[in-house]
């Protein structure tokens, strides 16, 4: 494992599948259904962040580079922003934004980033269904910016009502 750099408080370890980043992905379902998308290709977000890899930003937080090519063995990802900080969420190892990457692939891996200055809530495990995912604790990962901050959402849904009290967003922020 790479070293952990000082801007992320936790690295994900790589058996960590889909099931794991639910807690984010429920925050990016409230915030589309308040405000816009839950996840869009890189190149809507800036006409220069197109990648070859036709890479996916998630609620502004993790950027996921999927490999579409049969038997691809690396994939080219350009991180947005010359200005900001990216880790690999599995790896922990940072990268400065505005540059193009060349990784090496696998079936089972995609890479992952996720943004310096955000806050991201993971699950600890998978479960088959919401009851059984709320019974497992949260793991937080902080990715401070190049000034030492982070902010972030956390959804929490009590998994029964339906008159919309379940929507709690709340703030986190991190210095």
């Amino acid at each position: 494992m790479a070293e952990v750099s000082q801007h992320v408080i936790r690295v994900v370890p790589e058996d960590e599948g889909k099931e794991k980043f639910k807690k984010s992905g429920h925050v990016a379902f409230y915030r589309y259904s308040v405000s816009g998308t839950v996840c869009c290709p890189t190149g809507t977000l800036c006409s220069t962040c197109l990648t070859p890899a036709g890479c996916l930003q998630s609620g502004g937080a993790l950027l996921a580079c999927p490999v579409t090519e049969a038997r691809a063995q690396e994939v080219k990802v350009l991180l947005p922003g010359s200005d900001e900080v990216w880790f690999d969420v599995r790896s922990a190892e940072e990268y400065e934004g505005g540059r193009t990457l060349s990784l090496p692939v696998a079936l089972h891996l995609v890479p992952v980033f996720q943004r310096g200055g955000s806050v991201v809530c993971r699950s600890t495990g998978s479960g088959s269904c919401t009851a059984e995912q709320q019974q497992l604790p949260l793991s937080i990962t902080v990715a401070l910016d190049s000034q030492g901050v982070a902010d972030g959402e956390l959804y929490l849904d009590d998994g029964y009502r339906d008159k919309k009290a379940f929507c709690c967003a709340g703030r986190i922020h991190h210095t």
